[in-house]
This record gives structure tokens, C-alpha cells and sequence, in this order.
């Protein structure tokens, strides 16, 4: 499956058929081979999307989640599987944040990626990098997840 976020052509990115609107070549070239395209508006790919109903339907009930950005569609996107009872993976590896800065902050790509991994692994997904996620998808296997509970006690104990 293959979601692109995509805007109004006025929009200042995603815009419809513009260079930030178009998927990397490298993911391109398997647009046509896509079991099913979505085009969404909104940083969750559930929003006014019918994947939700559409994953039923194959009985899909894990999603793996790659691409940009952490800090937007995969955020939000594994975030909204939850009351949808739907599971989620996260590619570490496969994802990538951008710099950020305004009047709350500011945080290089890195430290956002990173606390965002530790946090969507806390609760909303097992978070893996490509090569054991490859490993437990051969041994049919899912990959672990932690809690949030766990996480706040290895913090804890990490101070």
C-alpha cells in the first residue's frame, strides 16, 4: 500500500503534482505495483481515508509504517491506529524527522527522530530498524513492543 500526502495546488508543499508532492524515485518506481493507493489531506493516513475499512477487509491487522516524516504522518497515523485496534510497526530506520524551530523550541532532525522512536515504542508501536524487522517477519514472528509503564520504570532507573 502506498499513502501520499497531497495538498491544494496553493498549498506551500504536498501540492497536487508538484517536486514536494512526488514520491522519491526509488519509491515511484513500485506506484503501479501498490495493492492499494491513498492520497490523504490530513497527517494521519486513517483520516477521511477509508484505509480503516479497507484493512478490515483483508484482514490486515498490523501496519508497518515508513517514510517522512516521524514527526507528522507517522506520529499521528500510529497514534490513531490504537483505538482502531489496529497494530503498529515502525521502521527506525526507514523514517526521518526535519529540524524544528518556533516560539516553543528548537530541536535538530536527530533528537526529534530519536525521542519520537522512544516514544512511539513506549506505546503505539514496536519500533525496529529494517533488518530485525525483515527477521521477524521470516520467522512469522511480531516484533516486540514495549509499554508505557515499562519505559517510565527503565527511565527511571536510567537517572
Amino acid at each position: 500500500m502506498l499513502v501520499q500526502h497531497e495538498l491544494p495546488a496553493e498549498a506551500p508543499v504536498f501540492a497536487a503534482e508538484s517536486a514536494t508532492w512526488r514520491n522519491h524515485p526509488n519509491v515511484a518506481a513500485y506506484e503501479e505495483q501498490a495493492a492499494k493507493r491513498i492520497r490523504k489531506e490530513f497527517s494521519s493516513i486513517f483520516a477521511g481515508t477509508g484505509l480503516e475499512d479497507w484493512l478490515h477487509e483483508q484482514g490486515v491487522d498490523t501496519i508497518t509504517l515508513v517514510g517522512y516524516m516521524t514527526n507528522n504522518c507517522v506520529l499521528a497515523s500510529a497514534a490513531a491506529a490504537e483505538p482502531l485496534g489496529i497494530a503498529v510497526e515502525v521502521l527506525s530506520d526507514a523514517t526521518g524527522a526535519i529540524d524544528l524551530a518556533n516560539d516553543a523550541g528548537r530541536v535538530p532532525a536527530r533528537e526529534v527522530h530519536e525521542t519520537l522512536m522512544a516514544l512511539l515504542h513506549s506505546n503505539w508501536a514496536a519500533v525496529a530498524d529494517t533488518q530485525t524487522w525483515s527477521g521477524a517477519l521470516r520467522a512469522g514472528e511480531p516484533l516486540p513492543k514495549s509499554d508505557l509503564v515499562s519505559s517510565a520504570a527503565q527511565g527511571r532507573a536510567n537517572d
